[in-house]
This record gives C-alpha cells, structure tokens and sequence, in this order.
C-alpha cells in the first residue's frame, strides 16, 4: 500500500507525508508419514515513511526516512494424527463461525 498526502501550501511548518507499507505472507505445511503434520505460517509487515512534519527533527539527526519492520507468527503447530484420536499442540488462529451478513 502506497500513500501521500501532499501539503499544497508552501508556508512554515509543512505536513505533507508519504508512506510505503508492505506485508508478507509466508506458509509452510510438511506432513511426516501418515501421523503427524506441521504448519508454520507468519507476516512480515514493514514500513518506509517519509513524513513532513517531522523534518525538522530530521534534518538535526540527518535522517528524513523512517523505516520499522516487524515479523509476527500466525500459526506455528504440530498435529498428531490417529484413528482414534487428533492432538494439535502449539498456537492457532480459531475461527467461531462464518460472516453471512453485513
């Protein structure tokens, strides 16, 4: 996602901003014989912001770039598998139900 908000005035104290945001998506499934599976799923979301009204501040450190990056896990599970009986032992995202309506 792409952003910028220009600041059309040419006066002291210009607020014009401009943003990259970008996320990624990264999933794994490995299946060992028939009884156990595992899933490992995450994001990496990072920034690249250059945003006005901080100039000042930047131009005393040299720097009028912000730039932040973050990973964060989704899934990260193990499934043991039987004719009897399924285990999933780690962290899962649930889901209760379905959106039908607006």
């Amino acid at each position: 996602m792409f952003d910028t908000l220009p600041d059309l005035e040419d006066a002291a104290g210009r607020q014009s901003a401009t943003e990259l945001r970008v996320r990624l998506f990264a999933e794994r499934h490995d299946e060992f014989g028939s009884h156990l599976r595992i899933n490992i799923a995450g994001y990496v979301d990072g920034l690249v912001a250059d945003r006005g009204f901080f100039r000042l501040k930047a131009e005393a450190t040299g720097d009028e770039a912000t730039r932040d990056a973050i990973v964060r896990p989704a899934d990260l599970y193990i499934d043991i598998v039987t004719s009897r009986f399924d285990l999933r032992a780690g962290a899962a995202r649930l889901v209760w139900g379905r959106l039908d309506e607006f």
